[in-house]
C-alpha cells in the first residue's frame, strides 16, 4: 500500500505471523541466562561458529537474489536494505506475506534503521536454509 511504502504502515502484520507458517529469524533467548554459564568454552565456540555459518548462508542467499546485505560476518545479525524504496515496515510485510519469513523492521532501532530490515542467524540450520530458500523462490522484487 502507499501508506506502507511511505513508512506509515502499522505493525499489525507482526501479529498475524503465526497464522501464516512464518519462520522467525528473531532471537528467542532474550532474558534467558547465557549459554556460557552452563557449558564450556569449546561448546560456546561451536555454537558461535554455527550462528556465523547461518549468517553466511543468509547473506549469500539474499545477495544472490539482488538484495544488499550488511553484517553477519562477526556477529549473527544482518541488515538487509529494503528494495525499491520500501519502508522497513512495508518490506517486513512483503517478506512475511510472500516468503513467510519474519525479521525486525529497522525503524524499530531508531530513525537511522529506516530502510533496513534486521535478520538474525539464531534459528536452527534447517530453518535458516528453508527461510533463504523461501525468499529465493517467493519474494517478488
Amino acid at each position: 500500500s502507499e501508506q506502507a511504502r511511505r513508512g506509515r504502515a502499522r505493525p499489525e502484520g507482526a501479529q498475524g505471523a503465526r497464522g501464516v507458517g512464518a519462520i522467525s529469524v528473531v532471537p528467542r533467548f532474550h532474558g534467558r541466562r547465557g549459554p556460557a554459564g552452563r557449558i564450556g568454552a569449546r561448546q560456546v565456540r561451536a555454537q558461535v561458529d554455527a550462528y556465523l555459518e547461518n549468517a553466511r548462508i543468509i547473506r549469500e542467499g539474499l545477495e544472490a537474489v539482488g538484495l544488499t546485505v550488511h553484517g553477519g560476518r562477526n556477529a549473527p545479525y544482518l541488515w538487509v536494505k529494503t528494495p525499491g524504496g520500501l519502508s522497513s515496515w512495508a518490506f517486513f510485510d512483503k517478506l512475511l506475506h510472500e516468503a513467510h519469513v519474519v525479521g525486525t523492521p529497522g525503524v524499530g532501532f531508531g530513525p537511522s534503521g529506516e530502510g533496513y530490515l534486521r535478520l538474525s542467524a539464531f534459528a536452527p540450520r534447517a530453518q535458516t536454509e528453508e527461510a533463504v530458500d523461501r525468499i529465493r523462490k517467493r519474494l517478488r522484487l
